[in-house]
């Protein structure tokens, strides 16, 4: 019924600006009839005459005058909004939010950014640098950006990074001080600093690769951070042993601040996917940025 009223409002409207029905008829593609019947219902559903009709013309009585304005004023709204609708629906535009770690930011996204700034200029685009297994539907992100083994299936994902290697490492003050583990075993009897994610639990069982297995070793230690940043300065001030992906220490170990020990056993990750829930995959702001990054490493 709602929607009839509606109807009968862009009806009258069309009649009041042309002064006669079959003009607006004509125009809106109905019979006369039809448009008659259309402004005949919305004068009864108002309780008010609209119009005052003679064979030759329509004119608009005084509160027709008043509903035409307020209505024209609506409908114009509302067709400006459609139109925008529209628009959107086939550019990319609007708030894209991104929940990813830093240490994917870095490597991935910032040395395209301005490109991408430049390329999509409607589009907002908001990261949330943030290490914890995140809930991006809960949290209200369009998307975020996590190792493939820790997505969630129900999730459509797509390659933003290549495979990480992992490696363990300290400060060369360490070793002296502790001496070198030889194998992934003796690490129990060393300083490990632990990452936690968020309230979630630790992450102290690192993960290792011989000829014949894979396998983790629970680790312990004295400190515990909740940032990648943090884990690498306590490791280059010798405060213990970190397991970090490769290119996150590059720089550290490239220096000499961090020397990478176990390297018979490291592991290799499928490495950084972004992932979304599968209705938002028809988004033009989120497919151009899949298409902007996804092959930033490739």
């Amino acid at each position: 019924m709602r929607m009839a009223r509606l109807g009968s409002v862009e009806v009258f409207l069309e009649v009041a600006k042309t002064r006669r029905f079959s003009a607006a008829a004509k125009r809106l593609g109905l019979s006369a009839s039809a448009v008659s019947a259309a402004v005949r219902n919305l004068e009864e559903h108002l309780g008010l005459a609209l119009l005052t009709r003679t064979t030759r013309s329509v004119a608009l009585t005084d509160a027709g005058q008043r509903f035409f304005e307020a209505a024209s004023t609506s409908f114009a709204q509302l067709e400006s909004a459609f139109a925008s609708a529209r628009e959107q629906a086939g550019t990319p535009a609007g708030r894209l939010r991104i929940n990813l770690p830093a240490l994917v930011f870095q490597p991935v996204i910032a040395p395209r950014l301005a490109s991408f700034v430049e390329r999509y200029p409607r589009i907002e685009l908001e990261c949330v640098c943030d290490d914890t297994l995140a809930d991006i539907v809960e949290q209200g992100f369009d998307a975020g950006v996590r190792p493939r083994e820790t997505v969630a299936r129900d999730m459509l994902a797509v390659r933003l990074y290549p495979p990480v290697r992992y490696l363990v490492a300290s400060a060369p003050a360490y070793y002296q001080r502790r001496g070198v583990p030889k194998r992934p075993e003796e690490l129990v009897d060393h300083n490990c600093i632990v990452m936690r994610f968020g309230r979630g639990s630790r992450y102290d069982e690192w993960e290792f690769a011989s000829r014949r297995r894979e396998y983790k070793v629970k680790v312990t230690g004295s400190v515990v951070v909740n940032d990648f940043a943090a884990q690498t300065a306590a490791a280059v001030g010798a405060g213990g042993l970190i397991y970090q992906a490769e290119h996150v220490i590059a720089a550290e170990v490239a220096r000499g601040e961090l020397v990478a020990c176990l390297e018979g056993y490291q592991v290799e990750s499928e490495g950084y996917f972004l992932y979304f829930p599968k209705h938002a995959r028809a988004e033009p702001k989120l497919r151009a940025f899949v298409d902007h990054f996804s092959h930033a490493r490739a």
